[in-house]
């Protein structure tokens, strides 16, 4: 007989989180981009199911491939990209009220360690659990919620029991510059913003600061100013009523024609079709 004399909760008071959302995204869907964003009072897991590419988190890039479970403490940026033109396929689950054991609120990872872990021999397990999440939610089933809330507990059980081996971070040079020039970007990105200013501003050579970011964020620093704006404009028109327009001036565009033509080409879709689509596709409460 196997047991254990005393139940230990990896939650707090043995409180388990709310799940606030479940999306789900699939290979010929990568038209469907989430560029660099954030949440403030949301933590999140994903899943990769399928294809490759990066996962940029705070001021790390991982390469990321299928089986790898992909980490979100609530308050940083972060991105899955494909920069490789490669498809990608995750789960995306919303976590609040998440208080794991030695972190701070909806956080699942120290910040110490890894972003992303690797599901190994446990992978079919993790997919069968989001799968089953996923389904549950989209079919409305009765008592979906609950019985989701409990299944993606036990998921969030079985990645505090994955090894966490070293961080397999993109083996570039000169971080500290790059992220130097990142957080003055996150800092300013609504503002007029050019190389020239983000160069001035940290007293470097533009074509150094040029340079240096690209090779460490696989970005330009402009494309990383557009990133955030459109980041930030997918989630005004998650979760607000703002029209393209007012969403436009307050990422930083004056021209309303030229902002949905930079999120079309960037996103794969006009705002206003972008807003339909996912709201349509959303599992869950309109949080993102």
């Amino acid at each position: 007989m196997v047991g254990h004399e005393e139940i230990v909760s990896c939650f707090e008071g043995g409180r388990l989180p709310q799940l606030l959302y479940a999306t789900r995204q699939e290979e010929k869907t990568t038209n469907m981009t989430r560029p660099m964003h954030g949440h403030n009072n949301i933590a999140e897991v994903l899943l990769v199911y399928g294809g490759s590419g990066q996962y940029m988190v705070g001021n790390k890039t991982y390469e990321i491939a299928t089986g790898d479970l992909l980490l979100y403490n609530a308050g940083d940026l972060h991105e899955v990209s494909t920069p490789s033109g490669t498809a990608i396929s995750t789960y995306s689950f919303g976590l609040t009220d998440l208080h794991l054991v030695g972190l701070p609120e909806n956080h699942v990872a120290a910040p110490d360690t890894p972003f992303v872990r690797q599901t190994g021999s446990r992978y079919d397990t993790f997919n069968n659990l989001a799968t089953m999440i996923y389904r549950e939610l989209a079919e409305d089933k009765p008592l979906a919620a609950e019985l989701c809330r409990l299944l993606m507990s036990a998921m969030l059980v079985l990645t505090l029991q994955l090894p966490v081996h070293p961080e397999h971070t993109a083996g570039k040079a000169d971080y500290t510059l790059a992220n130097r020039i990142k957080d003055y970007i996150d800092a300013h990105y609504t503002e007029y913003i050019t190389l020239g200013t983000i160069a001035k501003a940290l007293r470097i050579s533009p074509y150094y600061a040029a340079h240096t970011f690209k090779e460490i964020m696989g970005y330009s620093p402009i494309q990383y100013v557009i990133r955030r704006r459109i980041g930030e404009a997918q989630s005004l028109l998650i979760n607000s009523d703002y029209s393209a327009t007012q969403i436009a001036t307050m990422v930083g565009y004056d021209n309303t024609n030229y902002f949905s033509t930079i999120f079309t080409k960037t996103v794969g879709q006009s705002p206003i079709r972008y807003r339909k689509q996912f709201l349509e596709n959303m599992q869950g409460e309109r949080i993102q």
